[in-house]
């Protein structure tokens, strides 16, 4: 069992925006892989936790980006559990260049609930039981709420579909964002980069439940704020905030 996990991407066609550069949606998913991969190799898979009727949820996501890769660049994405606490784990992430220079980096907070409540638990002795490495946080974690979006700027409605769920049957976290950037104008993306992008999860989304989407847009001096929230229509509560910040480029 290795303490840090790496994995090396090659960026395709498909993952990229019309810029050329890989989608932040993307960026997210080599995330997932390689969390998934490590838990494999440390023995704390879905499939391992299944055997208990448990499993993993993220619950949290932040992430500080310096540049994002173009379509064919080569970049290695490390990953180690950073926090061990009796109700959540927390998963630190560095995305870097061939050359070694770093792209991104990222934490992430983590629970187990249970399958059949839906509930969250403490979590399980084998995973407490794992080192963590003794390496500096790749993002320092802010646990301040975030705010939601105020008024209805730019609203948006999306029905799940069968391909939005994953193994957990329910709707996979990088469709949270998918459908929150969607919420905006094709053109807002013009000029502009991420740097900064914070994701709270805040419930479940499942097939045949729609979702609605809201954003507020704050134009600042040198950089702008876009905040999210999602919906579920069916419940009619929260599903996740999003704050994401852009620089201009």
């Amino acid at each position: 069992m290795a303490d840090t996990w790496t994995q090396r991407f090659e960026v395709r066609s498909s993952e990229v925006d019309p810029g050329g550069r890989l989608s932040v949606p993307g960026l997210c998913e080599y995330l997932q892989e390689v969390a998934a991969g490590h838990a494999v190799d440390l023995g704390i898979s879905i499939g391992e936790l299944g055997r208990d009727n448990q499993t993993w949820v993220l619950g949290k996501l932040q992430l500080e980006v310096a540049e994002l890769p173009r379509a064919d660049e080569i970049v290695r994405v490390t990953t180690w559990p950073s926090r061990l606490r009796s109700h959540f784990v927390m998963r630190d992430f560095l995305v870097e260049n061939a050359d070694g220079g770093v792209l991104t980096r990222a934490t992430s907070v983590w629970l187990v609930i249970d399958v059949e409540r839906r509930k969250a638990m403490r979590i399980p002795r084998q995973v407490l039981a794992l080192r963590v490495p003794e390496r500096e946080r790749a993002v320092k974690v802010s646990w301040a709420k975030l705010p939601p979006p105020q008024g209805r700027e730019r609203v948006g409605r999306f029905a799940i579909r069968r391909d939005d769920l994953d193994i957990n049957d329910h709707v996979n976290h990088v469709r949270y964002l998918r459908w929150a950037l969607e919420t905006l104008e094709p053109g807002f993306f013009t000029g502009r980069s991420l740097s900064r992008l914070d994701i709270d999860f805040l419930a479940e989304l499942t097939y045949g439940d729609s979702v609605l989407t809201e954003a507020q847009v704050l134009e600042e001096d040198e950089s702008t704020t876009v905040l999210f929230t999602v919906r579920s229509e069916r419940a009619a509560a929260e599903a996740a905030r999003i704050r994401s910040r852009w620089r201009p480029v």
